[in-house]
């Protein structure tokens, strides 16, 4: 269901891990950055095929570690929720600065799969 190749499982399943953090945990946006999130959606949304699109946000240690995850802004259904986080967890990063963690906002474009019925032989 991702646009891009990522790998999948569920969000409960990181809720209780240390590296998992709540949206509630990051500061809320800026007025400014949830005017380019504004944006950034409605242009995506206008692409071909695609369906949904959420925001995940996260920060990377000097270590190149996940030391924060959260949805910033959810694409309206929690199991492509569930697969962009698990995706991002399974992304390798470059490490941040020594000492230091980098903020990363990103966008997510999930598709609409369409099941397509091949009768069996001889059917009609």
């Amino acid at each position: 269901r991702l646009l891009i190749c990522l790998v999948a499982l569920p969000l409960t399943a990181w809720a209780g891990q240390e590296d998992f953090i709540a949206p509630s945990a990051f500061p809320p946006l800026s007025d400014g950055v949830t005017a380019a999130v504004n944006k950034t959606e409605a242009t995506l949304l206008k692409q071909a095929g695609v369906a949904r699109v959420g925001f995940y946000q996260f920060t990377i240690d000097d270590k190149g570690k996940l030391a924060k995850i959260g949805v910033a802004r959810s694409s309206g259904d929690a199991t492509d929720d569930d697969e962009a986080i698990a995706a991002i967890e399974a992304t390798p990063f470059d490490a941040a600065p020594a000492g230091k963690q980098t903020y990363h906002l990103i966008p997510i474009r999930f598709t609409a799969q369409e099941t397509i019925y091949i009768p069996p032989a001889g059917s009609k």
